[in-house]
């Protein structure tokens, strides 16, 4: 009975943190395309030839961000780090980097 309860407990973490790892990559995709829409509306269309350049710099973010942190939370994950602590790791540099951006770009 313990091996069942034990699967049934790896499973349940294992399907919270495949859950976790699909709403970030939607949420990434999300952004990414509300923040093309808000670049070419800001540049109008007079700035058609201005919008490629920040649009090519999305799409490489885009096809390229997921490959950092996630794979490593997942690898962490399978090496017993718990849960919280990776998803909150992964907030607090969030929260960092914006904090860090936002006060150099002002």
């Amino acid at each position: 009975m313990a091996d069942e309860e034990r699967l049934l407990l790896a499973l349940e973490d294992t399907a919270s943190t495949g859950v976790r790892v699909a709403s970030l990559r939607i949420a990434n995709y999300v952004v990414g395309f509300v923040a093309s829409i808000l670049i070419a509306r800001a540049l109008g269309p007079q700035g058609r030839g201005l919008v490629a350049l920040p649009i090519a710099f999305l799409g490489i973010v885009m096809a390229f961000a997921h490959l950092g942190l996630e794979h490593a939370n997942v690898w962490l994950a399978a090496q017993g780090v718990p849960l919280r602590r990776l998803w909150g790791v992964g907030t607090l540099c969030a929260v960092g980097a914006s904090l860090l951006i936002g006060i150099l770009r002002a």
